[in-house]
């Protein structure tokens, strides 16, 4: 009865540790993304008779913040503003976009493919931690609309 009582905690240390190293490796892989940032973007439209039209670079001081959910960050890189891209009664982006990243700084957005479909655009990963970029948006029917944006960490 001693051995089966000394494996039994044996066992039950072996997993909280195992458990306890995964949640923590989760967790602090994401950390070195977070901070403030100087933002610079533009939106753009490109219709199939008319080319190209760019909007105004806007520069903006934001920050890349943790979500809730574990693999996710919530990027702010614009003023609250009315411009951005609804989709099916649901905003995909505007003022802030909510991607997934990974441990190598790259980001996806399944949401907006799972929202609005194959017409949707998303690109964009931290080149180190201080610096990103990404690219959102949409198109079809001979035309395409979306943001470009430039992130670099204050210090």
């Amino acid at each position: 009865m001693k051995i089966t009582n000394g494996l039994f905690i044996y066992f039950l240390l072996i997993l909280l540790i195992i458990g306890c190293e995964d949640k923590d490796e989760k967790v602090n892989y994401r950390s070195q993304y977070l901070g403030n940032f100087n933002f610079s973007s533009y939106s753009y439209t490109w219709e199939l008779d008319w080319g190209y039209t760019y909007g105004d670079t806007i520069v903006f001081e934001g920050s890349v913040e943790p979500d809730v959910e574990q693999d996710y960050v919530i990027i702010n890189y614009r003023p609250i503003a009315s411009d951005g891209w609804t989709c099916n009664g649901i905003k995909i982006y505007g003022s802030q976009i909510r991607p997934l990243i990974n441990k190598n700084g790259e980001l996806s957005y399944p949401y907006i493919f799972e929202t609005c479909g194959h017409h949707s655009i998303f690109s964009g990963s931290f080149s180190n931690p201080d610096s990103l970029s990404f690219h959102v948006g949409g198109g079809g029917l001979g035309g395409t609309w979306g943001h470009q944006v430039i992130g670099v960490r204050i210090k």
